[in-house]
């Protein structure tokens, strides 16, 4: 009797309801289910307006600082006057001026703003022979004397840049630079002035360039005064005043920024 009695106890507490202490650990177990459950993935919220979305890992991209000019000066025109030495004085008037065609080759050099370094060196070529006879004298000249330089140049440039008021490819720039010279000056004669001088030449150079940039090429017009010294020889002083008219004729290329692209 005592064994049905305690069988009968188990068996109502077998099928009573769960109790109370148990049901908190039912809810924590099925919330952390609920949780551990992927969501569905929310659209991305819209940009307030003008405000711009940067993606992720992008950097803005900035132009390049530095900027090089390659220049060709293919014909360009120098017109020359000098003095003698004393002791020279029996030689022509027409030794101590000419006219000159001078192609040239030089870079210039813009690390990071308007600044620049330019390297450059020249060939000038005596096209006129006599300046007392007619212009380009051919036949029956009377005695001539002609003199010829290669000069190079080192010194400083500013590029100043008209950007146009809208984006393009064309660009205007104002170069003006100074710089000091060095080279060599060859002179020649015939007739009675049958004479063959060299001579080292030192001196300065000041000049201003407009260009007109296309991208990456330009071309342009130049004007420049210089002053050469000769250390030996009959002539003493040489100043020269160099330009050209035709742009075309005067041309050049940009490696790195080109002068549309702001200065970062």
């Amino acid at each position: 009797m005592r064994y049905l009695f305690g069988f009968v106890i188990a068996l109502a507490l077998a099928a009573s309801p769960p109790s109370a202490n148990a049901q908190p650990a039912e809810e924590h177990s099925l919330s952390s289910w609920q949780q551990a459950e992927p969501t569905p993935e929310q659209p991305p919220s819209e940009p307030a307006p003008g405000v711009g979305v940067v993606p992720s890992g992008y950097t803005e991209e900035k132009p390049d600082a530095f900027s090089a000019e390659l220049r060709f000066r293919l014909f360009t025109t120098a017109y020359r006057w000098s003095s003698y030495r004393s002791g020279a004085m029996d030689l022509p008037d027409s030794g101590k001026r000419s006219l000159y065609v001078v192609p040239a080759l030089g870079v210039r050099f813009y690390p990071k703003n308007s600044h620049g370094v330019l390297v450059d060196v020249d060939y000038r070529w005596d096209i006129d022979l006599d300046s007392d006879a007619e212009f380009l004298c051919i036949f029956d000249c009377p005695p001539q004397l002609w003199t010829e330089f290669v000069v190079a140049h080192a010194g400083y440039a500013y590029r100043y840049v008209i950007r146009p008021r809208e984006s393009g490819r064309l660009a205007w720039t104002l170069t003006p630079h100074a710089s000091v010279s060095a080279g060599a000056s060859y002179t020649d004669g015939s007739g009675r002035f049958n004479q063959r001088e060299q001579s080292a030449v030192v001196g300065a150079r000041f000049g201003l360039d407009i260009d007109l940039h296309i991208n990456r090429f330009f071309m342009g017009w130049t004007l420049r005064y210089e002053i050469l010294k000769h250390t030996k020889g009959s002539l003493r002083l040489s100043q020269f005043i160099s330009w050209n008219v035709i742009p075309v004729f005067a041309i050049g290329a940009i490696i790195g920024r080109e002068v549309r692209a702001p200065v970062p």
